[in-house]
């Protein structure tokens, strides 16, 4: 079940990461213009 929770985890850390990525990158295309 831990490996089950893991996989979550890890899905999760990584999708957020991939979210603060695209925020990154739209705020500097906004601040670009």
């Amino acid at each position: 079940m831990s490996y089950v929770l893991a996989g979550y985890g890890a899905t999760f850390m990584t999708l957020g990461a991939y979210a603060a990525y695209l925020l990154a990158r739209q705020r500097k295309l906004v601040r670009s213009k």
